[in-house]
């Protein structure tokens, strides 16, 4: 199909977008609302453009949608357009599956006795002879629909559900079962053009044989004590343990800084001091210059804020230490006792419910 008839089939399709009525086709009651209408033409419009314009996906890529949107029934006009572009990129598969939606839907409204015009008989035709290409130059390779699904991959093409038709050029192809997966299966085929081959998808896993009861135990190997009615049942018991308010971990997070800080007001009052002895020893108590006083000073006020600091970490992690110690709560939990056959006698077990 060339691109004037795309042209053609524009102004036919516009003007079915613009009456809500037209669109309203069985089995779909009511009409679509003019608001949708309108972006429906402008869309389509849009992809009719590219498609002049020699961009065939990019029409695809608004037609598709709308297609989608108005569903085979109301948009079987569009399938047609869609046919016939997906040809033109040689998907011969999506291709095929448009035709043959379009073909569907006439078929359908004949049989209710709707007229069909001129426009879509030829149409009709164009898209029998179309299908008829393909059946005739392409193999046909079907996968079933799979319970459970499995995506499927032919060759390279986009992975899909299983339960669709792929057509293929003759000769040899892969096909793989769960293409993303690591238990992937993949199968070589032979297409010849115009035949049709199945493709079954993998049976699934076999489901784990059901766990019974254990069976009985032979009473020659393991003799069994009966244990006499009036044995009083075991009593469940209460038991408590108390659970910390937090990690551990905090609390030794909390005394190691603390003890750096510590350690670093320790170095840092010691150089203070030790720079106040040099200032004294090199020019004297009453000859040192504000220079170094104002160094010495820095120095000291450092100091004394790494003492600060170790302070306030170190009531930090007194607190922390007792929060630890003194505000660990109770927790109860239930030991069950269950009474159970050993060889030789009778066993006690305890189960512990939480």
């Amino acid at each position: 199909m060339s691109i004037p008839r795309l042209f053609e089939l524009t102004v036919v399709v516009g003007l079915a977008f613009g009456s809500p009525a037209a669109l309203a086709a069985p089995p779909l009651p009511g009409s679509i609302p003019d608001e949708q209408l309108s972006d429906y033409r402008d869309r389509f419009k849009v992809g009719m453009d590219r498609y002049n314009a020699g961009a065939v996906s990019e029409a695809i890529g608004y037609w598709e949608p709308i297609y989608r949107q108005l569903g085979p029934q109301t948009g079987y006009r569009l399938a047609y357009n869609l046919g016939i572009a997906y040809g033109h990129l040689s998907d011969a598969t999506r291709a095929a599956e448009r035709l043959q939606a379009f073909l569907d839907e006439v078929d359908a409204r004949r049989s209710q006795g709707q007229a069909l015009g001129a426009v879509v008989a030829k149409e009709e035709a164009e898209a029998h002879d179309r299908m008829a290409d393909l059946m005739a130059t392409k193999g046909r390779i079907r996968i079933p629909v799979a319970d459970p699904s499995v995506t499927v991959q032919v060759d390279a093409s986009e992975p899909r559900a299983a339960g669709f038709v792929a057509w293929v050029e003759p000769g040899e192809h892969t096909v793989t079962f769960e293409p993303q997966a690591a238990t992937s299966e993949t199968r070589v085929v032979q297409a010849h053009a115009g035949e049709l081959v199945d493709v079954q998808p993998p049976a699934p896993p076999a489901a784990p044989p059901p766990v019974g009861p254990p069976s009985a135990l032979p009473s020659a190997t393991l003799p069994l004590i009966a244990i006499e009615s009036t044995t009083p049942k075991p009593q469940a018991k209460a038991a408590s343990e108390r659970r910390p308010p937090f990690s551990p971990l905090v609390l030794a997070t909390s005394a190691g800084l603390d003890l750096a800080v510590t350690i670093v007001a320790i170095v840092l009052d010691s150089q203070a001091m030790r720079l106040r002895g040099d200032l004294i020893g090199a020019e004297g108590s009453s000859g040192i210059s504000p220079s170094d006083h104002q160094r010495f000073d820095t120095e000291r006020t450092w100091a004394y804020a790494a003492i600060g600091g170790a302070a306030a970490l170190g009531a930090v992690t007194a607190a922390l230490g007792s929060w630890y110690v003194f505000g660990s709560s109770k927790h109860e939990s239930l030991i069950q006792p269950g009474v159970g056959l050993e060889r030789g006698g009778a066993s006690a077990s305890a189960l512990a419910h939480f």
